[in-house]
């Protein structure tokens, strides 16, 4: 049975980007420039874990040849330990960055990475990471990646409050980095921050205005602040947008938020005309046709309605819910024995035991 996406999916924990990439770190004290343009990168911890390796194995993997001079060995060890860390292995960048850091203290960089590292550690290093990332700001590390890290740390501890501070910080350092906006917006809606949040997203289609995803998040903090008509407006303007490159179908989304709200209304008509067009996305989406049918029921047109609910039973026959509503259309139209027969499939349906895994099966 094909699942049908959550309607709100802006998802609880908050952060979007991390300091986990982005361009090429060099050691520095401080002194370096301002960075400017820095890449998205992605939030999730690495879970990869790589054989374990000695520090000279470490520094021959990573193609590091010391020099016996404690600055430029210093260099060398945070370049080897970000390339450590960009594939992965925490392990082995956590031990050439702590060696670099002996060997230069003022290595705002190395304790960067060093907090980036100890953040996606599995073993629980947040507090070390948080320690990390304070001294590479307290040296003058120049770029929002620190801060970004740091709102990760705060939101996993539930500290939004720590956890915006950090992104509004990496915002000024940074104000054309998309994904600050996103994973604060996310952050807002969390407390209950919706006006803020809506900011965040308006903010965002300014920097990225052919963004489907951030439309769809706005038009759903406006439902939840029971802004309908605005809420339509930006769904019906996520409609004029290219979605070649989206991953989720989010324009068939849209249609269907919209046929909910204009529905909900009394529009009905104008709810299967949406519904009608976001049917076309997918054959084995059996939700547009079922909530069609559902429109036709509020018109009383319970023969259209058993058309659409009959059209969804064959798009996903295990569904319970079809035959359920198609009970209740054959029962309007006074086919009661249809309408028994229907509801007893649907029971039996919904009392079937979830398919298990085939790794639980014997």
């Amino acid at each position: 049975m094909r699942r049908a996406l959550p309607v709100f999916l802006i998802v609880g924990s908050a952060l979007i980007l991390s300091g986990c990439g982005g361009k090429k770190e060099t050691a520095a004290s401080g002194s370096q420039k301002k960075h400017s343009g820095h890449e998205d990168a992605e939030l999730d911890r690495i879970v990869f874990t790589p054989k374990k390796l000695s520090f000279k194995q470490a520094i021959k993997k990573y193609g590091t040849k010391l020099r016996n001079s404690p600055r430029e060995d210093s260099v060398m060890l945070t370049e080897a330990g970000k390339l450590a860390a960009d594939v992965g292995d925490n392990e082995a960048a956590e031990m050439m960055l702590s060696e670099a850091i002996s060997l230069n203290d003022k290595n705002a960089t190395a304790y960067h990475l060093r907090g980036r590292v100890r953040c996606n550690a599995i073993s629980g290093k947040d507090q070390a990471a948080l320690e990390d990332l304070k001294k590479a700001i307290a040296l003058g590390y120049p770029g929002p990646e620190p801060y970004i890290v740091l709102a990760r740390l705060y939101d996993s501890s539930k500290q939004p409050d720590k956890a915006i501070e950090s992104l509004t910080t990496a915002m000024k350092l940074s104000p054309d980095l998309k994904d600050l906006y996103k994973a604060r917006a996310v952050i807002y809606v969390s407390i209950g921050e919706k006006e803020k949040a809506l900011a965040d997203y308006k903010q965002l289609a300014k920097l990225d205005p052919e963004s489907l995803a951030c439309y769809f998040q706005q038009g759903q903090v406006l439902e939840s602040m029971k802004k309908y008509d605005e809420a339509c407006a930006v769904y019906k303007h996520m409609l004029t947008l290219d979605e070649t490159t989206a991953k989720v179908p989010l324009k068939a989304i849209a249609y269907k938020r919209l046929a909910a709200l204009r529905g909900e209304s009394g529009h009905h008509k104008e709810a299967i005309t949406y519904l009608t067009e976001a049917a076309k996305f997918d054959v084995e989406d059996d939700e547009p046709l079922r909530m069609r049918g559902l429109e036709y029921m509020k018109m009383k047109n319970y023969d259209k309605a058993v058309e659409d609910f009959t059209e969804a039973i064959e798009t996903v026959p295990e569904s319970g819910s079809n035959f359920l509503a198609r009970a209740e259309a054959y029962g309007k139209l006074g086919k009661s024995e249809l309408a028994a027969r229907d509801r007893a499939e649907a029971k039996k349906l919904n009392e079937a035991p979830a398919e298990r895994p085939m790794f639980e099966m014997k």
